[in-house]
């Protein structure tokens, strides 16, 4: 996955890899056989969605519908520090598990590529094979393909380590800490915004490329944003539509929406999953069940209640029954001209 993910969406990629061109096609056609193998599952499902929205590079390729396991190669590659190097590169499956794939690159003897990855060896601590090749483990999916990896040149940008992914809530809620009414009424909030609340949620969900729902919000949010709601800008109906969700269901067995994958199973395992994953931040936009088990669990990061200047008496409560006491942290106070205050808290930890 992370092999995919940098292929088409670093611009790096494009000076290490003078052929560029051929490698990424050859990810390409590894991942549809990957889809081959097994067709179910979740993250590899998401992977290809986000990539065909990221990247119009990938789009292309994609549509050639090329299968292919490549098992030898001769990859090309400028690395920054010692200059081009012609490697030798073999794709082995293990016999006791098909889903594990080890790449291997090495330089043959005798060839200029043997010493400079001796001189890349001089400059770095990291392992290195017997033939001089200085390689790096790097895991290229996760999910059912988790544990298969491949052996990377190791560059600058290879080793940083991606930041964790914060996950976000934004709910409405009325004063007295209600998010819908007793049969889900949600007539109580305030229209129309204002454009100061406007700016604030772009900028609140600008750092998102993952929306997570359950699947009771989601039977009404996905096909509302699909059919465009009436109010709503072009750009935000784009950007809804556009992202990939994830929708937490134990009854769901397959997505029915476009651009949407269904989890069920450990919520905490779920989220964690997620979270460590690259990419984007995650946002959740409600839905009683969710939000409730995300707050007892303690799996959100950041809380943003959009608090509308209305009392309702019951209905479904954003906290419900979390356990403990739950406490928080407030981070900001934003009050709005259309009579809405968001509430910015944290998660006390420890």
């Amino acid at each position: 996955m992370n092999l995919a993910k940098t292929m088409f969406l670093d611009p790096a990629m494009r000076d290490l890899y003078p052929d560029w061109e051929t490698h990424a096609d050859e990810v390409a056609a590894y991942l549809r056989m990957a889809t081959g193998d097994m067709p179910d599952d979740p993250l590899l499902a998401e992977l290809i969605g986000g990539l065909s929205i990221k990247s119009p590079d990938f789009t292309r390729v994609w549509g050639a519908q090329r299968v292919a396991e490549c098992t030898y190669s001769v990859r090309r590659v400028n690395h920054p520090l010692v200059g081009p190097l012609e490697l030798n590169e073999e794709t082995m499956r293990l016999p006791d598990d098909p889903g594990q794939r080890i790449i291997f690159l090495g330089a043959a003897p005798g060839t200029d590529s043997v010493e400079r990855l001796r001189l890349l060896d001089s400059l770095s601590s990291w392992p290195r094979g017997e033939d001089g090749c200085l390689v790096r483990a790097e895991a290229i999916s996760s999910g059912s393909y988790g544990r298969a990896a491949t052996l990377l040149i190791d560059t600058p940008s290879a080793r940083k380590e991606a930041p964790v992914r914060t996950f976000k809530l934004q709910v409405q809620m009325t004063v007295d800490g209600y998010m819908a009414g007793p049969k889900g009424e949600m007539d109580w909030l305030s229209f129309p915004w204002t454009d100061d609340i406007n700016a604030y949620i772009d900028a609140l969900t600008d750092s998102v490329d993952c929306i997570v729902l359950g699947r009771r919000l989601a039977e009404g949010f996905i096909p509302a944003w699909a059919a465009g709601p009436e109010g709503e800008d072009q750009k935000s109906i784009d950007q809804m539509n556009n992202t990939p969700k994830v929708v937490i269901s134990n009854t769901l067995t397959e997505s029915p929406w476009e651009n949407a994958v269904v989890a069920g199973g450990d919520l905490a395992e779920i989220v964690n999953g997620l979270k460590a994953r690259p990419g984007g931040d995650l946002i959740a936009y409600g839905g009683g069940t969710l939000v409730s088990s995300l707050i007892a669990q303690g799996l959100l990061d950041e809380l943003h209640l959009f608090v509308n200047p209305v009392a309702i008496g019951a209905g479904m409560p954003v906290f419900g029954d979390a356990g403990d006491y739950r406490r928080l942290r407030l981070v900001a106070a934003r009050p709005f001209d259309c009579g809405i205050t968001a509430l910015h808290y944290e998660p006390k930890r420890g």
